[in-house]
């Protein structure tokens, strides 16, 4: 049977809501095996796959290794486990061919948390029936495309380990189960061992992931980090994922990480034998072979560490950004100038954003509200067509105003309940503040997207600032910061929108994933260091983009104005000559996070 065969019948008979509980999400074959081609040095070695599910990447060894050392020694040293058992049935059968019929497949169950060498699993053998009592051995190599469980849904019956793991490796309490797997399978692994893992991608943009990653070196040499710059990998889940290859650490340290950049699809490789050599090779030889298969950007620790200090993320360093040393002493955290908020995240919508014409409610408390960017065309706006419903005024109190109509309005919604059939004044109620009451007090002047897509801007209110929704990314210049026009030109370069752009991470359908820790973190370029003529000259430049409407980035990119107004900037910076690289960086970063919707 065809493995993707033996899949549908894991995920046909599975209800997808406990599999995604599981996080068993099936491999695709063409992605173990490339995986374990760049993972295994020794074929003759033992393998171990710790989270097999239906078995393909064990599958994919046990291929390879029948060709190069017979199929016997190949059924021996490779190793298969999960968790769970009803995988493991499918597993064998997938594992199992008519050459082998006859030979035990070392398959057994275990939790990964913990195995441990030397551990004893008995396996029938199919020969004669009779049972093998084995000892698990160390490994050489150890492939898996490790569970994808987010730390809200931990298995309560690995939480003993998980929360020792936490103290032992300084991990955030927020980590996903994958992290915790990675660590704890270097006990499996010879000294200088390999281990490659598929994972998620949500740890390249968040403080979690750095925390993975220093605890990965405790025990590892990280060499390579691996992503798709064309299309998902997995199409039966919204999830994007990468791979890591790394070294179980020894007398001699990596002082590199190489990132690499997929530029063919894993069907091409499917479907071209020489491609996926090129790919393989690449990676055996940590070395750019062919530039249209995959793109390498080599960092040493030292500059990761520097780099992380600007506010990137680990997805940038995918996509050549060593010109980042040319910036140093020249920019500035966009908290430095501005205070930046998230907007309003109260919840129940009709009730705090009331329609037009469906309501009595006195102007007193209705504000100005932007709901979200959908609309929005001009790097000025202003909020015109929407109203929050701001009452911080009691019930009581309301009656002797003869305030009827927000009175009215709070009465519709006292006797709802929400989805889950309890009552609103129960679910919205918060301390210090009435169930029905949405604080006014985030107005912004300027503001920006929560999760960007195509386009990433930073806009101004026009006249009077208005309140924000939870959509939103808020910002009000701190005291002493009153040169709005030149500040809302520098948020609006290049350079920051690179900065917004590699502070996060893509999600499935190609959103970026930011907040407004994020955006606060972000980095602008330094307003006090040009003159009063580069000042003017950089206004005066903007004026043009103001007076158009916002363009995707891509189409930024190529738009005649912004080059213009881009050279004038980076030249006041004394920093022309990396424009270019910005840019194309840029452009390499939107297009991988396109490929997550397809």
């Amino acid at each position: 049977m065809d493995q993707k065969n033996l899949q549908n019948i894991l995920e046909g008979s599975v209800d997808i809501t406990r599999r995604e509980l599981n996080g068993q999400f099936t491999t695709p074959y063409e992605l173990a095996r490339i995986l374990v081609r760049m993972t295994v040095l020794d074929w003759t070695d033992n393998f171990l796959d710790c989270c097999c599910g239906t078995g393909t990447i064990a599958k994919a060894a046990l291929d390879i290794k029948k060709e190069r050392i017979g199929k016997e020694p190949a059924v021996n040293t490779v190793w298969a486990s999960d968790k769970y058992r009803y995988p493991l049935q499918v597993a064998n059968i997938s594992m199992t061919s008519t050459d082998t019929i006859n030979l035990a497949n070392r398959l057994f169950q275990k939790n990964a948390l913990k195995i441990s060498v030397s551990d004893k699993v008995d396996i029938t053998n199919p020969s004669d029936g009779n049972i093998m009592h084995l000892k698990l051995p160390i490994m050489g190599a150890v492939v898996s495309n490790l569970p994808f469980v987010e730390f809200a849904k931990l298995p309560t019956d690995d939480l003993d380990i998980i929360l020792n793991m936490i103290d032992d490796f300084n991990l955030d309490a927020r980590s996903d189960l994958y992290f915790y797997i990675a660590i704890k399978i270097a006990d499996m692994l010879k000294p200088d061992g390999r281990l490659g893992i598929i994972t998620s991608n949500s740890w390249l943009g968040t403080g979690a992931g750095s925390k993975f990653i220093a605890a990965l070196r405790e025990r590892y040499d990280i060499l390579q980090i691996h992503i798709s710059g064309n299309g998902r990998w997995f199409q039966n889940a919204d999830v994007v994922a990468t791979l890591i290859i790394l070294k179980k650490s020894g007398e001699s340290p990596e002082e590199n990480i190489s990132f690499f950049l997929w530029k063919k699809s894993l069907e091409d490789f499917m479907l071209d034998n020489e491609l996926e050599d090129d790919l393989v090779n690449s990676a055996l030889l940590d070395k750019e072979i062919n530039p249209s298969v995959c793109r390498i950007s080599k960092y040493q620790h030292k500059t990761i560490s520097e780099f992380l200090d600007f506010n990137v993320s680990y997805n940038a360093f995918f996509h050549g950004i060593n010109w980042l040393h040319d910036l140093q002493n020249l920019t500035v955290p966009i908290d430095r100038i501005f205070y930046v908020f998230r907007g309003s995240r109260r919840g129940w919508d009709s009730m705090f954003y009331p329609k037009k014409g469906t309501h009595n409610i006195e102007d007193c408390y209705l504000k100005k509200v932007l709901k979200n960017a959908r609309n929005i065309h001009r790097l000025t706006t202003e909020a015109n067509d929407d109203k929050a419903f701001c009452c911080g005024v009691d019930i009581e109190t309301l009656k002797e105003l003869k305030h009827n109509g927000a009175l009215e309005w709070i009465g519709r919604f006292v006797n709802q309940k929400n989805g889950v059939g309890k009552p609103l004044p129960e679910v919205l109620k918060k301390r210090g503040m009435y169930w029905y009451e949405l604080k006014d007090n985030e107005i912004a002047t300027f503001f920006t997207t929560m999760n960007p897509d195509k386009r990433i801007f930073f806009a101004k209110f026009e006249g009077e600032s208005a309140f924000v929704n939870q959509r939103l990314i808020g910002m009000n210049p701190r005291t002493g910061y009153d040169d709005f026009e030149l500040y809302h030109a520098l948020l609006n370069s290049v350079l920051t929108i690179f900065s917004v752009e590699s502070s996060g991470f893509g999600r499935g359908l190609g959103v970026l994933d930011i907040n407004k820790d994020n955006i606060a973190s972000c980095r602008v370029f330094n307003p006090s260091l040009i003159s009063n003529k580069q000042r003017n000259d950089i206004v005066c430049a903007f004026k043009k983009i103001m007076n158009r409407d916002i363009l995707n980035v891509a189409e930024e990119l190529t738009s005649n104005d912004r080059l213009a107004f881009e050279k004038i900037v980076f030249n006041a910076y004394g920093v022309g000559h990396i424009l270019d690289s910005v840019i194309q960086s840029i452009r390499s970063m939107q297009a991988t996070r396109a490929t997550a919707r397809t």
